[in-house]
């Protein structure tokens, strides 16, 4: 299943839009930890599963010798993302360049674009498509912010290409942590 694939796809697509809609709002560049608060797929809540999912990668990850735990995070920072404080959390680097971009920028392998974006005050709304491997998602999506926080919810539909169709509404919120990213790498920059 490509599902894996394509949520962290809009997970990211949703992070481009926020960093977005902080251009107005004040966005702080800096160390953001992000954490979904409720996945639910084809109706199904799956909010425990992602959790104990992730429960289950950070003790594989604590079993794993020194080595080959320092290779898997240095992947993981090389592309932006950290395991958080928090349980089932991620962290993210977000530069000042990305907090303050004032046009919706799209994922850098041109496998998501936005169709809309409104902003009234705090609040955004957006809509989005991704094509990626044979699945074809599309969506809609709000986010609050302040400039330490973020509260997005997002609803999609993805096809996949052996016909199948999946639904998924998740809601996710950001925290700023600091300003300094530490040993984080700022994710890659979309061209």
């Amino acid at each position: 299943m490509r599902l894996p694939r394509v949520m962290m796809m809009v997970g990211l697509a949703c992070l481009c839009t926020t960093a977005t809609a902080g251009a107005e709002e004040g966005l702080k560049p800096g160390l953001w930890e992000m954490k979904v608060v409720k996945q639910v797929i084809d109706g199904r809540d799956m909010s425990a599963q992602m959790s104990s999912a992730m429960a289950e990668m950070k003790a594989a990850m604590a079993s794993m010798s020194p080595e080959q735990r320092a290779q898997m995070e240095g992947m993981m920072k090389q592309h932006g993302v950290a395991g958080g404080g928090e349980p089932g959390s991620m962290r993210m680097c977000m530069t000042p360049e990305m907090a303050k971009r004032n046009a919706l920028p799209v994922d850098k392998d041109g496998h998501c674009t936005s169709s809309s974006v409104s902003r009234s005050g705090n609040h955004m709304s957006y809509e989005f498509a991704c094509n990626s491997g044979g699945t074809k998602t599309s969506g809609k999506g709000e986010a609050t912010m302040t400039p330490t926080r973020v509260e997005m919810r997002t609803d999609a539909t993805m096809q996949q290409g052996n016909g199948r169709t999946q639904t998924m509404h998740s809601e996710t919120q950001m925290s700023f942590v600091s300003a300094d990213c530490g040993a984080v790498k700022p994710m890659t920059p979309p061209k």
